[in-house]
């Protein structure tokens, strides 16, 4: 699938006609749909980078898929089983395939005997016990198929969640204030408003509603302050803060798409919680987990894999204090709500405090440089710093990822088919490279304050502070050689195969 990114239409061939057999092979249509999921991430990411080819073929996906659908050749449960990897690969199935969903999901309800009125609280109770009762899997297990529903039929479906009799569906009703969709968390806020009751609303949800609060969009928060004030009225008590013993904690480097990864271990009663958050550059909190009942040998094999694949270091909870805020700030501000999982993270290592809080470059700098040694970044020192940079990116594992992959990049290079690397590099460096300046400060900057984490005198983060200020005060690009090496990246990318 890395290498040709096209094989997603073949897969959705191969999975059609595996799906038709007189005896499908279920393992193999899983199989196929794992390769038709992991495709579309992989092509997620290219649009990400606003490549037009990839953004062509998710279009193409949809065509086929709505075509296909439309005309009957896949089923329904065929259509919602390829609309899962729209979801899993974080894709937008788009506006004709949710609708045709909506439409059939209708069609099939006229068509079916109207159901007695506890039948949906059956299911919905099955799907609390499969589970084990914990309401972010209750969500989970349920946004497998509602997110590729249009935005309408969640509505209705998260408003009966939240009025439901069950406590555990009500307090994943409470979950949906994280919905993607404006409409869905609207009609929650409406839902409590209206039932918000000691009897229906929970402590723990109403404490839930105001920890998320300043998450949300500044337009939406009257509707959820409405809520507030009216289980306020009615004289619903707050739960306490859950307190969290976090035990081992670390971070992964920031990679090339701007991401990092922070994964805690904690401890609950005789087992371990494992939580997981994913922050990145220009999104904001992008996703967050937690796996519970975990011994201490699944603990010691989960580290054991992350410290093999991965570059993570050993963090405390002050740097999780200035990053988490900051990223919440970000994704504010770019419109994203922060995942339901986001809140199960936070209250498995019991942090209240964390608000959106936006950390600049010059309270990167102020921070860092308090506890830098001023021979070792001023002067003489940091010019040598600024000359020992060529090679970084052949020295470091986690820089090999730090390059410019887009659509300008492709642009640029294109107008050069004919010219040689240098050419090419400096292009790169004044027309890609220049305008982002404040992209690459950030990143040297983070970096440089999640290498002081490690208390080694061997640590570099005072090198990737020296580079990060250069930067924000304007030196050239052209003349600070580990950019010029990550122009040189840039352009081999560019030159190599799409994937």
């Amino acid at each position: 699938m890395d290498i040709n990114p096209d094989a997603v239409l073949g897969v959705i061939d191969l999975i059609h006609r595996e799906a038709n057999r007189k005896k499908p092979n279920d393992a193999m249509i899983q199989a196929f749909g794992y390769m038709f999921s992991t495709g579309m991430e992989a092509l997620r990411y290219k649009v990400e980078r606003q490549h037009e080819w990839a953004e062509d073929l998710v279009d193409e996906v949809r065509e086929l898929l709505f075509l296909l659908a439309k005309g009957g050749v896949i089923s329904p449960h065929l259509l919602m089983f390829l609309l899962n990897g729209f979801i899993e690969a974080k894709l937008d199935p788009g506006e004709d395939l949710t609708d045709l969903l909506g439409e059939v999901a209708l069609e099939q309800a006229a068509d079916t005997p109207i159901p007695d009125s506890g039948d949906l609280d059956e299911l919905l109770e099955s799907i609390v016990e499969q589970v084990g009762g914990n309401e972010f899997e209750v969500y989970a297990a349920l946004a497998q198929t509602s997110q590729a529903m249009p935005p309408e039929v969640r509505q209705a479906m998260m408003g009966q969640i939240a009025a439901s009799e069950n406590p555990v569906l009500r307090d994943t009703g409470v979950l949906y204030l994280l919905d993607p969709a404006p409409e869905v968390r609207r009609t929650v806020c409406q839902t409590i408003a209206r039932h918000g009751s000691p009897s229906i609303l929970s402590p723990t949800s109403l404490r839930r509603m105001i920890a998320l609060r300043n998450w949300l969009p500044e337009g939406e928060r009257h509707y959820l302050d409405a809520a507030i004030k009216m289980a306020r009225q009615k004289q619903v008590e707050c739960a306490s803060w859950p307190q969290g013993k976090v035990g081992e904690l670390l971070a992964s480097n920031m990679d090339g798409a701007g991401a990092q990864s922070i994964f805690a271990v904690v401890k609950e009663g005789r087992k371990h919680v494992i939580a997981s958050l994913l922050v990145k550059q220009g999104v904001g909190v992008a996703d967050a987990w937690c796996i519970r009942d975990q011994s201490k040998a699944d603990v010691k094999d989960f580290l054991g894999h992350i410290r093999a694949e991965t570059t993570s270091i050993p963090v405390d909870l002050d740097f999780l204090h200035t990053l988490v805020p900051h990223y919440l700030a970000v994704g504010r501000k770019a419109g994203n709500v922060p995942t339901p999982g986001f809140l199960d993270f936070v209250e498995a290592i019991g942090i209240e405090k964390w608000q959106p809080s936006e950390f600049s470059a010059d309270d990167l700098l102020s921070l860092l440089e308090k506890d830098a040694t001023p021979s070792h970044i001023e002067g003489k020192a940091a010019a040598e710093v600024i000359e020992r940079s060529n090679g970084w990116c052949d020295e470091s594992d986690f820089l090999e990822s730090w390059f410019e992959d887009d659509a300008e990049v492709e642009a640029v290079l294109s107008e050069k088919p004919r010219s040689r690397t240098p050419a090419k590099v400096n292009a790169i460096i004044k027309s890609i490279l220049e305008p982002r300046r404040g992209k690459w400060v950030e990143r040297f900057l983070w970096t440089a304050l999640w290498l002081k984490q490690k208390q080694d005198l061997l640590s570099p983060w005072m090198e990737f502070l020296v580079v990060g200020r250069e930067l924000h005060r304007g030196r050239p690009i052209k003349e600070i050689p580990v950019m010029r090496n990550i122009a040189e990246v840039t352009v081999m990318a560019a030159t190599a195969i799409r994937f």
